[in-house]
């Protein structure tokens, strides 16, 4: 939304600092298309050098280090050009947990829809391998993202579930799918294309990190 196009407008919802050397301030934000989020600003003091007449010298001065984006509101129930692309996955997620399939369909591109459709197609396709996990999972949480471009936005999420058809007893499985979301030139909707199951490399040695299911 920064990176790669002029905000439309933003406003401040909250400044506090953390101590001397940090402050987070939190923004409503909205997009040159439309689409709305809060980012969210943490920022450290540093010294720099800097030119002072006739001469140099060290000041104190506060740089961004890193920020982060959540979409506003809750998940959102229905496509709007409103919805940031990780409000999309979110509420897709949150369907998923509901075992609402036409929620999920909703979000999905034309194109997608084109290929996994209709519904009834569509949810036979989620209680069938490897995606029969997402279907009412005990979580659903997003682990990375990425903006590659204007119009393309990737999220690996994790999913702890069971496979279709598993009795209550069964041990949950660790999964991860890589949900890609685009920006349809013809709606301005952000809508997902594609899901895909991705298996990580393993952790490195030493570490603690757990492992996802085949």
């Amino acid at each position: 939304m920064l990176f790669y196009g002029t905000p439309s407008q933003s406003r401040v919802l909250s400044s506090m600092a953390i101590g001397d050397m940090t402050c987070v301030q939190r923004l409503f934000v909205e997009g040159a298309s439309g689409e709305e989020a809060i980012l969210t600003f943490q920022c450290i003091k540093e010294e720099r050098l800097a030119a002072i007449y006739r001469g140099g010298g060290i000041i104190e001065e506060f740089v961004v280090e890193n920020v982060t984006g959540e979409p506003v509101g809750e998940a959102p129930e229905q496509p709007d050009k409103r919805n940031p692309p990780e409000a999309v996955v979110s509420a897709q997620l949150r369907a998923l947990e509901a075992r609402d399939v036409g929620r999920v369909f909703a979000f999905a591109s034309p194109e997608n829809r084109a290929v996994t459709g209709p519904v009834d197609r569509f949810a036979t396709m989620l209680s069938a391998p490897p995606y029969d996990v997402l279907m009412g999972a005990q979580e659903l949480r997003v682990v990375r993202s990425a903006q590659l471009s204007r119009e393309k936005f990737l999220a690996v999420v994790e999913a702890r579930g069971t496979r279709s058809g598993d009795d209550a007893s069964t041990p949950a499985l660790n999964r991860a799918f890589v949900w890609s979301v685009e920006l349809q030139v013809e709606s301005g909707l952000w809508l997902t294309s594609g899901v895909m199951p991705a298996q990580p490399p393993p952790p490195p040695e030493g570490t603690n990190i757990p492992m996802f299911d085949l």
